[in-house]
């Protein structure tokens, strides 16, 4: 299970009657109703992805938690004097964020992907209730892609400049 699919857990209710399914998030940021079950959650998920895609469901920044890692490995590994400050600590977070940026893209790449294939089996569905959903859906990845490469471009404002080498005590002559 997936980092999104888990949070889609996590953070809705499903109430389903006689009469129809509701959906709601635990947030209170929206609330579907629809016929079935299967109409509200593809309904659902349209507006989750959204606010997924905002940040709403995060429960720690982009990069909250890297410099904690850094500092924990240094502990571990014994190193004094390595912590987030230093310049092999800058040195290791930005080899971290460019991780993270590079892991984003490639996240961004599959939504594609998903987003393609389901335009596809809408353009060969013959139910259009069915079309409409897969082009839904197609539109959910398509906006999730979007999403994931706006907050790379928001949190890499400086262009990516070769990070400096780690060698300690050695100069030129």
């Amino acid at each position: 299970m997936n980092q999104m699919e888990e949070a889609y857990k996590k953070w809705t209710t499903t109430i389903t009657t006689k009469t129809g399914c509701t959906i709601k998030c635990k947030k209170g940021l929206w609330s579907v109703d629809a016929p079935t079950e299967r109409k509200a959650d593809v309904e659902a998920r349209h507006y989750f992805t959204q606010y997924y895609a905002d940040g709403e469901y995060m429960e720690t920044p982009d990069y909250a938690g890297l410099d904690i890692l850094l500092d924990d490995v240094a502990g571990e590994w014994k190193l004094g004097g390595i912590d987030a400050s230093t310049i092999y600590g800058e040195y290791a977070m930005e080899v971290a964020r460019r991780a993270v940026l590079i892991e984003r893209e490639a996240c961004a790449k599959i939504a594609d992907a998903r987003a393609m294939r389901c335009e596809e089996k809408a353009s060969m569905a013959e139910d259009t209730d069915d079309a409409n959903e897969l082009r839904s859906l197609a539109w959910q990845f398509s906006v999730l892609a979007d999403e994931m490469r706006k907050r790379s471009n928001t949190t890499n404002q400086t262009p990516c400049q070769p990070a400096p080498p780690l060698l300690v005590g050695l100069e030129r002559n």
